[in-house]
């Protein structure tokens, strides 16, 4: 499956310290991102990002236009909002969305450290987000884990089955902010593999990681060295990135300084 990645803005409310996006406050023009959809049609899933897509004033039209174009979204959100109307659109339309909320913290104190947030309160407004939107659309939740909250990761994974929505966890990749945290160490990533592949026995199936299976991804092996075996979505020309400003990369995680 060909997926297009397309970072509609570049403002966010939340700081997350590994952030790969320059928070610039650029916004793609609407027209912009019409036409690079519909300039290469075999992206069938277009994945909607930001800085913070569910703050965008545009984003109830672009979802619209975009399943008008019999299109597949996943929008990646940190849960902050729920735009006016969401919840609204017709069940044709919501049957077509996936939305991941983006939770790297298990409780509002680790939320105020990870995400840079001087209250801890609003973790709590998006945990009920989340449990809004996921009685209407599909709902995954997205983990990044680096040192600062690789002991959290079980408070995580409880918190995330407790809400019955499934969970994917991915390393931390040293692109944007990332630079500036620490990755997990090699002795790390082995004990976390472990531990994901006990869960996502215990969890049938709620819990995900590319860490525990073949790695094919390109960003894994430039990022912690290990061995990539078989193609990347890259490799085949399957994947494609494009920033806030227009800029377009192979991927976000891997060439995000340059084409």
């Amino acid at each position: 499956m060909c997926n297009l990645t397309i970072d509609i803005n570049g403002f966010c409310p939340l700081r997350c310290k590994f952030c790969y996006q320059n928070l610039d406050n650029s916004m793609l023009p609407e027209e912009e991102i019409y036409r690079i959809v519909d300039s290469d049609p075999k992206f069938q899933i277009i994945e909607i990002g930001g800085g913070e897509p569910f703050i965008d004033p545009r984003i109830i039209r672009i979802i619209e236009n975009l399943r008008a174009r019999n299109k597949s979204l996943h929008i990646s959100t940190g849960g902050v909002v729920i735009p006016e109307g969401f919840m609204d659109l017709s069940d044709k339309l919501r049957e077509g969305i996936q939305v991941q909320f983006s939770i790297h913290y298990s409780n509002p104190e680790l939320f105020k450290i990870v995400a840079q947030q001087k209250d801890g309160t609003l973790f709590n407004k998006i945990i009920d987000n989340l449990k809004i939107v996921k009685e209407k659309y599909t709902t995954v939740i997205s983990t990044t884990v680096y040192k600062e909250n690789l002991d959290d990761l079980p408070n995580i994974v409880d918190l995330a089955c407790s809400l019955e929505v499934p969970i994917r966890i991915n390393p931390a990749y040293p692109v944007g902010s990332g630079k500036n945290v620490e990755l997990l160490t090699s002795y790390q990533l082995d004990q976390l593999r472990g531990y994901l592949l006990t869960q996502k026995i215990m969890r049938r199936g709620m819990v995900e990681s590319p860490l525990i299976h073949k790695n094919n991804c390109a960003a894994i092996t430039n990022a912690y060295g290990i061995p990539k075996e078989g193609p990347c979505p890259i490799d085949c020309a399957s994947k494609k990135y494009v920033s806030p400003r227009g800029e377009v990369f192979k991927c976000e995680f891997v060439d995000f300084g340059g084409k």
